[in-house]
Order: C-alpha cells, then structure tokens, then sequence
C-alpha cells in the first residue's frame, strides 16, 4: 500500500533546487527484493519506503535471505541521478546458513578457492554495510561486515583442522577476511 503527494510545477520535475517537492510512502509486505545481481536477494520483506524528490529512504523490520533471518536494515540512496545505494543489515542464521549467503556474494565468489572445504556449525550474527553504484554507474563498491558466531565447530578440510566451542567475531570486506578475537578450543584444549 501507499500514497504520493506533489506540488510545483511539472515542469519543474524531478523537483531540484526547492522548486518543488514530491512525496511518497509505500508500505511492503512479503515482498522479494533483487538489490543487485551479485548479491543474493531478500525474500518476505516487510520494508517501508519514502521517497522525498530524487532521494528514496527505505526501513526494514523482517525478511530473509537463503534461510537467514533479516532482523532489521535501512537502505538510502540521496539522488536517483547519481544512484548509489547505501545499505546496512543486521541479520542471524546458523553458521551454514551464513556461510552459503557469504558462497552466494562477491566476496564469497572471488574468495571461493580458500573457501572450499570450510565447515562452520552453530549460531552467528550478521552486521553488513554495502555501497553500490546501480544501474550504469560503475564507481568504487565497498563491503564491511563481521559475524558474531557462538558456540561454533570450525572445521577445514584442507588442512584437516576442527576447532570447537569457538566465541568470537569474524571480520570482512572486499579486502578479505580476518578474525578480532576469538576463543576456540582444538583437541579438546583452550586455544
């Protein structure tokens, strides 16, 4: 559901400069977002959008995203004329459920070799911010994220490591992956 309201001349449209202003309010529910083709896309999502002249404001309150639950989020974008989106999600999954949305994302896809193999169990939360241009702009993407897992089995088969009882956080960007700090146990023993 929704409403729009505008007045000015039209003219004067998309309404620059105080010239004029144009206002909408859209209410969604159980709706399928696709935000951009290299990102999995959000199912079942109860948002509202508002949109003042060129600029769009959109809350989330609930969706998911390959069996991840989206606790809340916001997404921004200033000017349609330049159109960058500008989003920040909370979200929580079990450590599979995270790890097939990070399989499913760029960062997954150009981290894909040091990937395979990798096993995560247990519950984690999701903090992400994206910056991506749309459409035909192909200006700098940016990425910052971080997992809170708890009570996590991490395995590799590579090198054939299982840690378990692992607390802690797992940092990424575009840049790759890191870990601030984190409490695991391996054969057994605190590490």
């Amino acid at each position: 559901s929704g409403r729009a309201a505008f007045r000015g001349n039209l003219g004067d449209w998309p309404f620059r400069n105080q010239l004029g202003q144009f206002t909408a309010h859209i209410d969604l529910d159980d709706a399928t977002l696709d935000y951009n083709p290299e990102w999995p896309r959000i199912e079942h999502l109860r948002a509202t959008a508002d949109f003042l002249n060129t600029s769009l404001h959109v809350v989330t309150s609930a969706g998911q995203t390959l069996g991840n639950k989206l606790i809340s989020g916001s997404a921004d974008i200033s000017d349609f004329a330049h159109a960058i989106i500008e989003i920040q999600l909370a979200g929580e999954g079990s450590g599979k459920t995270l790890l097939d949305f990070l399989h499913a994302s760029p960062i997954g896809k150009r981290y894909a070799e040091q990937l395979r193999g990798v096993g995560i169990s247990g519950v984690g939360k999701l903090a992400l911010q994206l910056h991506l241009p749309l459409g035909n702009d192909q200006g700098p993407r940016k990425l910052d994220g971080s997992v809170n897992i708890s009570d996590a089995d991490l395995s590799a088969s590579g090198p054939n490591l299982r840690l378990t009882q692992a607390n802690g956080k797992v940092v990424f960007s575009e840049r790759g992956f890191g870990i601030d700090d984190m409490a695991v146990r391996y054969e057994d023993q605190p590490a």
